[in-house]
């Protein structure tokens, strides 16, 4: 796929991927592959190599491409269904991913696997019961909401008075993005509630600190902070797009708000504020449910059943 809405625009990029595919192709001369997996939506190149090397290919539809990145194939529909076709499986993330790769792709042909999460090593909890800490892990771009997030802490904290709280955004990304939201801190008076840590490596250890994790983006294609918020042990306050909705499931295991309607995710923050208990209650339950059902184990054994089913593999190797 492409960014570019001209097609001649897209010819650099097709001449580089030729010879990616040449290298590639001599790389694996010496051995036999039963399995080409591609590991995202948005590149064909394992599509290419699989039928060359008369293997089955499993092709992971991980992204929207074009409500995630803008990209689009260089001929469209017309090219999506030739790509789309010969000896492929696909595994798409979730049922949203599913429902949008729906008209090319047919029933007998994709699988729904939800993404695996490593299950966080114990760790001590740090939480502070004085102040509650919410906060947003992630790249931090238009897309993913977070200027939402500090509207909303600005209704909480000029229009409604809550101040006994604070937020951590942790990531970071586009930069003029990041300009407007500091002036708007700046303007707003916003300093002492909302602090930006920059890109983190050690995030377990920061979520220990935490009480609730904000998924704030408009269209997520599975959730993986979000389920990454749930294993630490946080409640979550989630936009209903993409996929959200298949993980929250219901009122006990987090909120979820209309995305973009940042009067209502201050209504969900201001609930957490005012009742410290029933997060703790959520967070508990939001904490077994995503161990039982998202974990990077039974993610695997999934896949690897899916290659058993769907090529010549013995169940037994």
């Amino acid at each position: 796929m492409v960014k570019h809405p001209r097609r001649i625009m897209c010819l650099p990029n097709y001449f580089i991927s030729l010879l990616t595919r040449k290298r590639i192709l001599k790389s694996l001369d010496s051995v036999k592959y039963d399995i080409v997996h591609s590991n995202s939506s948005v590149i064909d190149i394992g599509n290419y190599i699989s039928k060359k090397i008369r293997a089955k290919h499993f092709w992971h539809l991980r992204e929207f491409g074009d409500l995630d990145y803008n990209l689009r194939t260089p001929f469209c529909k017309k090219f999506q269904k030739i790509i789309y076709c010969g000896d492929n499986h696909f595994i798409a993330i979730s049922k949203k991913i599913a429902l949008h790769y729906k008209p090319y792709i047919s029933n007998q042909k994709m699988s729904m696997v939800y993404n695996g999460v490593k299950i966080p090593i114990d760790l001590k909890n740090e939480r502070n019961n004085s102040i509650l800490q919410f906060c947003i892990v992630g790249l931090i771009c238009e897309k993913k909401g977070q200027f939402d997030v500090i509207k909303a802490v600005n209704e909480l904290v000029n229009k409604r008075g809550i101040k006994n709280f604070h937020v951590t955004i942790i990531g970071d990304g586009d930069v003029e993005y990041l300009n407007v939201l500091h002036q708007y801190i700046k303007e707003q008076n916003l300093h002492n509630i909302i602090e930006f840590t920059g890109k983190k490596n050690d995030i377990e250890k920061i979520l220990a600190k935490m009480d609730v994790g904000i998924m704030s983006s408009a269209n997520e294609a599975f959730g993986r902070v979000t389920i990454e918020y749930m294993m630490s042990g946080l409640a979550v306050i989630a936009s209903d797009g993409g996929a959200n909705r298949e993980i929250i499931t219901d009122k006990s295991l987090g909120y979820l708000y209309s995305s973009g309607d940042f009067i209502v995710l201050a209504d969900k923050m201001a609930d957490c504020i005012m009742h410290p208990n029933i997060v703790r209650a959520k967070a508990d339950k939001g904490q077994k449910y995503a161990v039982l059902n998202f974990s990077s184990d039974i993610n695997s054994k999934k896949i690897y059943q899916l290659y058993c089913n769907y090529s010549h593999i013995n169940n037994e190797r």
